[in-house]
């Protein structure tokens, strides 16, 4: 029966170790992509006071974005309400669309930084 020696067997299983943890915690990623989204919402946002842009933020995790406002109407502006006859203006949606080339690029350096570091031998 033959033999197969496995070159670099040890270096291999911890640099995949690595990259899997690097894959686990996109945060460093997300920031980036809040830091474009985040200006896009804010200007995109509808103005009378300036108070709703002024309230756009982003809540990153290690591996999400996510936009919100701390204003209890930032939700019927941007969804709308039909009962109310507020069209729905989402400027939420729009930031994140506009800038998802720019996002998709941040999150894909990212992995592929990850990826990079898997050695074999």
């Amino acid at each position: 029966m033959p033999v197969v020696e496995v070159v670099g067997r040890e270096r291999l299983a911890a640099t995949l170790a690595a990259a899997a943890r690097d894959l686990d915690d996109l945060a460093g990623a997300g920031r980036d992509a809040a830091a474009r989204i985040v200006p896009r919402a804010r200007g995109g946002a509808p103005r009378l006071t300036g108070a709703l842009a002024g309230s756009v933020r982003a809540d990153v995790t290690r591996v999400e974005v996510a936009l919100s406002s701390t204003l209890t109407y930032a939700r019927p502006v941007h969804f709308g309400s039909p009962r109310r006859n507020v069209p729905a203006r989402p400027f939420l949606t729009d930031a994140i669309l506009a800038r998802e080339a720019a996002v998709v690029d941040i999150y894909g350096r990212a992995v592929d930084r990850s990826l990079s570091k898997i050695k074999g031998t």
